[in-house]
């Protein structure tokens, strides 16, 4: 089995943990974009410092590998957790909303009569 697809399958079974702590926190729809990624530390951290959770067990395992394979485990996981669950906890944004902003912001920084701050420094 490649490694990538061993790996998927060990951050699928942590993640299980992760949704239920963070559900327990807080209700399905408390959620917000902003406070998005402390809240998936926020319960990832009380599940490694409480005793007999999986991502304890885990992130022990995986620092007998050593540090620097420990942090990239790491990060990896929560970028998978990221990807896979984080559009069911957040708001939907209107897709007709999304493409005015875009719109917008495009329009803005093309037209030449909009006047730029450009902060400009001086070096001696």
């Amino acid at each position: 089995m490649p490694m990538h697809e061993v790996l998927e399958a060990e951050f699928e079974k942590l993640s299980q943990e992760l949704l239920a702590e963070l559900l327990k926190e807080k209700g399905h729809a408390a959620f917000s974009s902003l406070k998005w990624n402390g809240d998936v530390q926020h319960a990832y951290i009380s599940l490694f410092i409480r005793d007999g959770t999986e991502i304890q067990a885990w992130r022990r395992e995986a620092f007998k590998e050593g540090r620097f394979a420990h942090d990239l485990k790491e990060q990896l996981f929560l970028r998978y957790f990221n990807w896979r669950y984080k559009a069911q906890f957040l708001p939907k944004v209107e897709e007709a909303e999304q493409e005015d902003s875009d719109e917008e912001e495009a329009d803005q920084d093309d037209d030449p009569t909009v006047s730029h701050n450009v902060e400009r420094f001086r070096y001696e």
